[in-house]
């Protein structure tokens, strides 16, 4: 692995990192307002707090472009974020190698019911492009022989 991809793939990891770790402190909060275990809760997402501080001073410490969490070496976003419905959004971390299957054309999320009752899905549709389209239209990156062709 060379250098910019060992600190690209520490970029993506600092940014999966912090996104796990924030869906961990809501749920954290989530219970302590369900059970009342505020006291308990709270050493727990103050641990977490420390970790992803650590975390990131960590990394920033070893990128040569510590400034810049949000890009890859070639310019890339690392993470995209779309709204699928009003106040319902997707973050998605790219993959550092921009072939990764991850980061190829396929469903994230297939048949999403909107608060309106619409469906939707999420989709890759290109790599570093996500899209909300209508679940009752099939996304346009099938690969499916054109009708009429010899080979289908």
């Amino acid at each position: 692995m060379t250098q910019q991809g060992a600190l690209d793939a520490l970029k993506f990891l600092a940014a999966e990192g912090h996104g796990q770790l924030g869906a961990v402190l809501g749920r954290l909060r989530s219970v302590a307002v369900k059970q009342g275990s505020e006291a308990e809760l709270e050493t727990a997402i103050d641990l977490v707090r420390q970790f992803r501080g650590l975390a990131v001073e960590l990394a920033s410490r070893l990128c040569a472009d510590a400034h810049d969490f949000n890009h890859y070496s070639d310019g890339r976003q690392i993470q995209t974020s779309v709204e699928i419905e009003p106040g319902c959004r997707l973050d998605y971390r790219w993959f550092p190698d921009p072939a990764d299957p991850a980061n190829q054309p396929r469903t994230l999320v297939e048949r999403h019911v909107c608060a309106n009752g619409r469906q939707v899905s999420v989709v890759v549709s290109a790599p570093g492009i996500l899209d909300v389209v209508g679940a009752d239209r099939p996304p346009m990156f099938i690969d499916a022989p054109a009708e009429g062709d010899a080979d289908a």
